[in-house]
């Protein structure tokens, strides 16, 4: 986590800053963790799917991707992924439109 929060911190521009969410995963609570300057964690309450905006994102990829698939190799598994997630990032705001939450979504 240490090492992802420094590649985020590395892309973040001059004078601007990251804010990273965060759920409950055990490393995103480590003590060990080591915060950058230009990052801020946002961790979200216990039990709350619907703030976490990647939640959209894992659901649209399941949904679409990879309901109702047996894979025979791990391997298969890996190359799926991978051909997925190339499909997925290619609208370049595909992420940010699953991502978006208002407060009115949330209430």
């Amino acid at each position: 986590m240490n090492r992802h929060l420094l590649d985020i911190a590395a892309s973040v521009p001059k004078g601007r800053h990251a804010l990273v969410v965060l759920d409950g995963a055990g490393w995103h609570r480590s003590r060990a963790l080591e915060i950058p300057a230009s990052v801020t964690l946002l961790r979200l309450p216990p039990c709350s799917p619907e703030l976490n905006p990647v939640e959209t994102v894992f659901q649209f990829l399941k949904s679409r991707r990879f309901a109702s698939q047996v894979f025979e190799t791990a391997g298969a598994v890996k190359e799926k992924v991978g051909a997925v997630w190339s499909d997925f990032t290619k609208p370049p705001d595909r992420t940010r439109t699953l991502g978006a939450r208002s407060l009115g979504d949330l209430a």
